[in-house]
């Protein structure tokens, strides 16, 4: 669920990058006609103005849909209906509740598919000690008491009353085959289960590995995206105005807006990788919050 909602946050974001990109492409094309119109640039400057404004309206276009798609999709994880109205609360920007990793690898035993596995041991190690029992002798000791009285007047006479005391040896010499095969088969499923959680606890390290190596990377990722973001910035900015001033070609101009638009674009992607892979990472140690 967490990653169809960061998806569905992602992808309203992009129409927000679809949109910056239309206002650079309307203003290069404002730029491109008033500079033709002095007689500075060719008509080709405003006709390749023209085709970005339209390319860039109809990736506009796309990145809505991709946000209704990705809407859709979120309403089947949450089981609601389709038709029903959904509001996305949240940014790509908030604060990762991250653990430290030595409290991710404490808390790996506590994961539920590893605790199932310990009990289905604990329950056939029971079983294999129950079933050792039974081919064993036991040795038991008894008592009791009688008492015969027709009268109440002599109820506490000890003259009616009879003690017995024995011990009782019981050999099961014909149980102890079925025994046997019955503890042999709780050990069997011991060692099975044993093998089965030795296996599951060497995936859930990898898993959680794996995860927390994706988060590192990816917050190394975002933060230098951030920064990269401020350089196209201001590439833009520089471009802009070095067109204005005839210093650089309309398709200067233009892959300084792409670049732009791109580093968003990546910065975007890098920052639900490393929301996703936080999940994963609390995933992968069994943690619920």
């Amino acid at each position: 669920m967490v990653e169809s909602f960061y998806a569905a946050l992602m992808n309203k974001r992009g129409v927000a990058v679809a949109d910056e990109q239309v206002r650079l492409t309307e203003r290069q094309l404002e730029l491109a006609k008033a500079r033709f119109e002095s007689g500075t640039v060719a008509r080709l400057d405003v006709l390749q103005a023209e085709v970005e404004l339209a390319n860039a309206k109809a990736r506009r276009i796309q990145a809505r849909a991709q946000v209704d798609t990705s809407i859709q999709a979120l309403r089947g994880v949450l089981s609601m209906p389709q038709t029903q109205r959904l509001e996305l609360e949240g940014s790509l920007d908030e604060p990762v509740a991250g653990h430290a990793r030595a409290q991710l690898d404490e808390e790996l035993p506590k994961r539920p598919d590893l605790q199932a596995y310990a009990a289905r041991r604990q329950a056939a190690e029971y079983a294999s000690n129950l079933a050792q029992s039974e081919w064993k002798p036991s040795l038991s000791f008894t008592g009791n008491m009688q008492y015969q009285q027709d009268s109440l007047n002599n109820f506490l006479s000890r003259d009616n009353q009879s003690y017995a005391f024995g011990l009782s040896l019981n050999v099961p010499l014909f149980s102890a085959p079925g025994a046997a095969a019955r503890r042999g088969i709780a050990q069997s499923q011991m060692r099975q289960v044993e093998h089965g959680l030795r296996y599951a606890t060497d995936n859930a390290r990898l898993e959680l590995e794996s995860a927390w190596t994706a988060l590192e990377s990816s917050a190394e990722v975002v933060a230098t995206q951030e920064k990269a973001l401020e350089l196209a910035r201001e590439s833009v900015s520089i471009a802009q105005v070095s067109y204005e001033n005839g210093v650089i070609t309309s398709a200067e101009l233009n892959d300084a807006q792409v670049r732009l638009l791109q580093t968003e674009w990546l910065l975007m992607q890098a920052k639900y990788s490393r929301i996703t892979a936080a999940a994963r990472a609390k995933v992968a140690a069994g943690v619920s919050s």
